[in-house]
């Protein structure tokens, strides 16, 4: 996976772990119902709009006090 870094990061590839690439298979296969689901973005907003690094830290953080985790949960 090609991750993109704004400003003075250094955009690089990630391999992806067999059972990364089956979720990731997963949840496209469940998005092709929802709005906007030809987007290459992988994770979109309400509105069709690729996730900002605020919202995609929000949902992380959110899910692991949501999952009674005791740590900071960060991306």
């Amino acid at each position: 996976m090609y991750i993109h870094r704004l400003k003075k990061g250094f955009s690089t590839t990630h391999p992806l772990l067999n059972k990364e690439v089956q979720a990731l298979k997963n949840w496209l296969s469940i998005r092709t119902s929802y709005p906007h689901a030809e987007s290459e973005w992988v994770f979109l907003s309400r509105k069709g709009n690729p996730l900002s690094r605020q919202q995609f830290y929000h949902i992380i953080s959110t899910s692991g006090g949501n999952a009674g985790l005791s740590l900071e949960i960060h991306p």
